[in-house]
């Protein structure tokens, strides 16, 4: 284990950015730096995002994409006749333009359903 070297809010926030996917330990470090700098235009509205993010955000009735509504404004737009609905929701909200979008199941809209 690495020799702690900050206070223990500070090696929690690295702990915590480092499980993000593509950060490692020194990644998360050096972004807990930059935020730390930049307190009162960066870490302060990111923190206050975050659990405004926690608070609002559920998993949509429909097609399981994340939102703050649900149905979501994906599956609820009348543009939208279908939707894809991958097993993981994350992947969905990336699908648009991913290379793998054939992997996704198509789930469409009763025409009831549709706004």
């Amino acid at each position: 284990m690495a020799k702690q070297t900050a206070g223990p809010e500070i090696e929690r926030l690295i702990a915590l950015l480092a499980r993000l996917p593509g950060l490692g330990h020194r990644s998360a470090r050096k972004a807990a730096l930059a935020l730390i700098k930049r307190r009162t235009d960066l870490l302060e509205p990111l923190a206050a995002a975050l659990v405004e993010a926690a608070s609002r955000i559920v998993a949509c009735q429909t097609c399981g994409n994340v939102d703050t509504l649900s149905p979501c404004s994906r599956a609820s737009s009348a543009i939208s006749r279908s939707i894809s609905v991958p097993a993981d929701f994350l992947f969905l909200m990336a699908s648009d333009n991913h290379p793998d979008r054939r992997k996704a199941a198509n789930y469409t809209l009763p025409s009831g359903e549709r706004t």
